[in-house]
């Protein structure tokens, strides 16, 4: 039996964060005025603030409240690097918190980011393709072929991500593109080049500045892909900084986290591996004096695990030339910073490292349709899931899911409509998982989901939301058509179905097997 004044607040609760994306796009924009001197501009951004640290409070997030109160205070020192800084961990905050809530049992939405995007493509038919697909992704959309640079136009609507047109009726793309990012202060996040009929030069298109182009016949499956990438890229980096006192680790933990970075500190090597078999940090800082095992031994160890090994490391150092140089780099350190000029080179260095690293991970372990971890990233983590709960007697499952009948989509509506289907169904499981979750995409309509600390029968309650949630949002065709969706859910749990990741893929696969062979559209559990 439910409480009905809980309920209630938790709807509450939700409702308060479907409103994010309007709260947060409208701070981002006042500070763009603050920043440019407008009129009136500051007292708008702190009446925000204080709304936002009194509502945090009221509707239960303290990390949101205390977010919004560090930004007031922030306020009056005018530093617009930690400004920009501290309104990445708000949006990661919000995002944090509505995941881990969850959205209502009847009604599942992927989650929006509330970026703006500029469309300007003239092609009538292709503008509006790329104009669904970047609203599909959260994104709040203008279409205007006029605009012309950033200098067109005011702090308040400039652009996160602008996408231009290279057909013959669009200005010459590379002039376009150097106008957009010429200005390095009002340079959109990302400029998107859709190529027409002839293929574009890609040398002189990054030349020009350009971050990605896309092929006109793949508009609907690359661009959410890469705008919801580059979201995700947004969100502060976590920096595990492992050093002790005599590296001067305090100097180097305030500098990181005075520009909004996440910091886990360890003060030896034992620590190190602790820490970095529970979380995947986007940058490891090591200082060169490490006591017990070492600085090198944590670089080659973090090269040695499958889901370190593309890691920046850095490490601070009193020596960084010659032989001490040579054995850091063969030990998988790829920056070498000396502690003289720390103050200069360690958050510029750090924030440019994660910002690449993050990038190559995204292609190594991203499906490129779907924007999910990818079936090779799956095994590694689901192995690593196995390993972690024997050693610390935890408990995690395993989902699989497979999409019923999709063949009969792509036979039917044909493969482009079956890829939109796809990217619909991913956005509606990650809106029923939660963040601390993994989901990934298994191959082909099948779809994989590594629950941390449940058991059996929390993760069947888990699949039968995720298949209810697909039952309850089938696909909308852009002609008006609805597509129906099912979904039939293995799951296995640590222990009573097997204790290491292959014995836990097999159990799932052959509980998957049995709602198939049981009619479908259904859930099993136990290997």
């Amino acid at each position: 039996m439910t409480d009905p004044i809980a309920d209630a607040f938790q709807e509450l609760r939700r409702e308060y964060l479907a409103e994010a994306p309007s709260r947060l796009a409208e701070l981002r924009t006042d500070l763009a005025a603050e920043a440019a001197g407008e009129p009136d501009a500051a007292e708008s951004v702190r009446t925000r603030l204080h709304r936002l640290v009194g509502s945090g409070g009221s509707y239960g997030f303290p990390a949101i409240s205390g977010i919004a109160r560090e930004m007031e205070g922030l306020l009056a020192t005018e530093d617009a690097v930690k400004l920009t800084a501290a309104l990445a961990r708000l949006e990661a905050a919000f995002d944090t918190a509505a995941l881990e809530m969850g959205p209502p049992a009847d009604v599942l939405q992927p989650r929006e980011f509330g970026w703006r995007a500029l469309v300007a493509v003239r092609s009538t038919a292709m503008r509006v393709e790329v104009s669904d697909a970047l609203r599909g992704a959260g994104f709040l959309v203008r279409e205007d072929t006029e605009i012309t640079d950033a200098a067109a136009l005011p702090p308040t609507e400039r652009p996160d991500v602008v996408v231009l047109g290279t057909g013959p009726s669009d200005p010459d793309p590379f002039a376009a593109t150097a106008a957009w990012t010429a200005d390095r202060q009002r340079r959109p996040r990302a400029v998107i080049l859709v190529e027409a009929a002839l293929p574009v030069d890609r040398l002189r298109a990054a030349a020009a500045g350009a971050d990605h182009v896309v092929p006109g016949e793949r508009i609907a499956t690359d661009i959410p892909s890469y705008v919801e990438s580059l979201a995700r890229l947004g969100a502060p980096p976590l920096v595990v900084l492992v050093a002790d006192g005599a590296t001067g680790a305090g100097s180097a933990r305030a500098r990181l986290e005075e520009n909004g970075m996440d910091v886990e500190y360890c003060a030896d090597a034992d620590a190190a591996q602790a820490v970095l078999g529970r979380r995947v940090p986007d940058v490891i800082v090591l200082g060169a004096d490490l006591s017990g095992a070492g600085a090198l031994a944590v670089a080659r160890y973090a090269r040695q695990e499958p889901r370190t090994r593309l890691v920046p490391v850095i490490m601070l150092a009193a020596d960084v030339s010659g032989h001490a140089r040579g054995d850091a780099l063969r030990a998988g350190v790829d920056d070498l910073l000396p502690l003289a000029d720390l103050a200069d080179d360690l958050v510029p260095t750090v924030l440019a490292r994660g910002d690449r690293g993050r990038r190559i991970a995204e292609l190594v372990c991203r499906d490129p349709l779907t924007g999910l971890l990818n079936a090779m990233t799956i095994r590694l983590e689901l192995d690593h899931a196995a390993a972690y709960a024997r050693r610390y007697h935890d408990r995690f499952a395993l989902l699989v899911l497979d999409v019923d009948h999709f063949r009969r989509i792509n036979e039917r509506h044909g493969h482009r409509i079956g890829d939109r289907v796809l990217m619909h169904v991913a956005s509606v499981l990650r809106a029923s998982i939660r963040t601390s979750d993994l989901l990934g995409r298994h191959g082909g309509e099948s779809f994989a989901v590594i629950l941390r600390g449940a058991a059996r029968d929390g993760a069947v309650v888990t699949a039968e939301k995720m298949r209810d949630g697909l039952r309850a949002q089938p696909f909308a065709a852009r002609d008006g058509g609805v597509i129906p969706l099912h979904a039939s859910v293995g799951v296995a749990a640590y222990g009573p179905d097997g204790t290491s990741g292959g014995d836990l893929a097999q159990a799932a696969d052959r509980a998957l097997h049995r709602a198939k062979q049981s009619g479908r559209n259904r859930v099993e559990a136990g290997g």
